[in-house]
């Protein structure tokens, strides 16, 4: 069976459309839904030179090479009146990136109010490819800029009156074409055929031609000659190799040296040339190492600035002279004759005035077990501490500053941040009393158990008060029924009374003199019996006895009748 005609639309579509091969029917695969690239062949003046620095994903900001027209800023359409009424609209720009590039440079397309191209996105109405299923698909042309609705009909419900279309897309704005190329790729090997040699020294001659510069990031090998007119610079290692190097054709040619030399310089034949001539001399000759030679004719030897006149033989150095160098005999014998019979002297805290005779004797820094270690390598002493340093001295005030504490087994007993606070990292156990001046004590432990028969509240700096006092004092429980509260215990001294409260307010009184507990609510008080010590004397007033509660040793009173 034949092609159908569908099928050639469908392909030509994709093709043209999209960029993109066509690998089933329009029914199954969409052409924005096709995946394989297919690129058209394109006129020389319309290549893309930089198209490879066209990033797979649409950027966030525009470039030399890609100019963007984000959805907050689109592009606002003209329609084109030669077609059917709001039918097709041209963006008037061209060389839109297509998604074959990337899906993300599918272009989004607006309906909004025209001239109002900063609300399209937000306040209009976006159209996608595949229409709204009303047969009103569109189709962008992204060589021409040219969006065109070719489905049957224009967008369901869209309202044309002074509306426009917007797209957000991308453009390419890098360079064009192939004559005249500023930048770009080879991206496969290129020969130049032709064997038209270029006649050194001519640079308009040759197979291939540069009237501008030439930059090369690979080798380059030259099999005949080379010649440069201008400048050279050669950055990295360099090789002459085979044959005569000539550097000038003249005496009127400069040769400068602005690195170093980093082998031997050694002529091609044995003294056969100079260094320097009579009328164009060197002027200052730096070695270090050892120089051969014949003879050396001179007047004056000048070294580090000082004139050699001569050498002596002189052990005592009596001439005292200071443009004559003594021989290693002399140095030797002088030397020695004055390091015979010298003293180190030296004093420490305690001993006085102590000595070292050089000639037969050393001084020996010694240490102390467990407090000072020395250690000497070389020409020099190293004094530490042990780790296990013992001080065997008392201390009237000692300082010592530190943010660590540890047991000698390396482990952290406590640390002291910068404003004197000591967390332990461990249990504290304090065999004497513990004295806490500070104003709040606060326990965070699951349990407290005290073996103390007595708890004292309201002391004053560990006395008793010394005067009389008006504070409350209890114990405040805290628990929560939906609200916070605090039930109590407590001493209320307004009333002189020991009162059970269920919620009860602490104001924190500032002073001796002040109560802290205010009750908002009294407790009842749930017990097995109750007992009375008043002006009666001590007895039981409530009891409870074969399931009968009873009141007992309590009078009364009907009144009168």
């Amino acid at each position: 069976m034949a092609i159908t005609q569908s099928q050639k639309v469908d392909f030509l579509w994709k093709k043209l459309g999209y960029g993109r091969t066509k690998t089933d029917t329009n029914s199954i695969k969409r052409a924005f839904n096709e995946s394989i690239a297919s690129p058209l062949l394109m006129r020389g003046d319309k290549i893309w030179q930089s198209a490879h620095s066209i990033p797979s994903t649409i950027p966030t900001v525009s470039s030399s090479v890609v100019t963007l027209y984000p959805s907050s800023a689109p592009v606002e359409c003209v329609a084109d009146i030669t077609a059917s009424t709001n039918r097709t609209w041209k963006t008037n720009i061209t060389d839109w990136i297509p998604p074959e590039i990337g899906s993300t440079y599918l272009i989004r397309v607006y309906v909004h109010d025209s001239g109002d191209a900063d609300n399209a996105s937000t306040l209009g109405t976006t159209l996608f490819a595949a229409g709204s299923g009303n047969d009103d698909e569109w189709f962008f042309d992204y060589q021409s800029g040219v969006l065109h609705f070719i489905g049957e009909n224009l967008p369901n419900g869209v309202d044309f009156s002074n509306k426009s279309i917007y797209i957000s897309g991308a453009r390419y704005t890098g360079p064009m074409g192939l004559g005249g190329v500023s930048s770009g790729d080879f991206s496969g090997d290129v020969d130049f055929s032709s064997t038209t040699n270029n006649t050194l020294g001519d640079p308009d001659t040759g197979a291939v031609q540069f009237n501008g510069g030439v930059g090369i990031d690979k080798n380059v090998t030259i099999g005949g000659g080379l010649h440069v007119q201008g400048q050279s610079v050669f950055v990295g290692v360099a090789n002459f190799q085979g044959g005569t190097i000539n550097l000038g054709d003249s005496d009127t040619d400069n040769v400068s040296f602005g690195g170093e030399i980093v082998s031997n310089f050694v002529p091609s034949d044995d003294a056969t040339y100079d260094l320097g001539t009579g009328e164009k001399q060197w002027r200052n000759l730096s070695i270090s190492g050892i120089v051969t030679t014949s003879s050396v004719v001179t007047d004056t030897l000048v070294l580090g600035g000082v004139g050699i006149t001569s050498i002596t033989d002189e052990d005592d150095m009596v001439s005292d002279s200071s443009t004559a160098v003594p021989t290693q005999q002399s140095v030797k014998a002088y030397v020695d004759s004055q390091l015979t019979a010298q003293d180190l002297d030296f004093r420490a805290d305690s001993g006085g005035e102590l000595s070292v005779d050089l000639d037969s004797q050393s001084l020996l820094i010694a240490g102390t077990d467990k407090q000072i270690n020395t250690v000497g390598v070389g020409q020099s002493v190293t004094l530490s501490f042990p780790s296990n340093v013992e001080v065997e001295t008392s201390f009237a005030s000692p300082t010592i500053k530190t943010d660590v504490i540890q047991h000698s087994a390396g482990n952290n007993a406590a640390t002291i941040d910068s404003l004197g606070d000591i967390t332990a990292a461990r249990n504290l156990t304090v065999t004497g009393d513990l004295f806490v001046n500070g104003s709040t004590t606060q326990v965070n432990t699951n349990s407290v158990s005290v073996e103390d028969r007595t708890i004292e509240l309201g002391r004053v700096d560990g006395n008793a008060p010394s005067g009389s006092t008006t504070w409350d004092l209890g114990v405040l429980f805290n628990y929560n029924d939906g609200n916070s509260k605090k039930s109590a215990v407590a001493w209320e001294s307004g009333v002189a009374r020991l009162v059970f409260a269920a919620d009860v307010s602490d104001s924190g009184g500032s002073s001796s003199a002040h109560p802290q507990i205010t009750v908002n609510e009294y407790a009842a008080i749930e017990v097995g019996a109750l007992w009375v010590n008043d002006c009666a004397g001590q007895s039981q007033v409530i009891a409870c006895a074969n399931g009968q509660r009873t009141l007992e040793n309590i009078t009364i009173d009907g009144g009168s009748f």
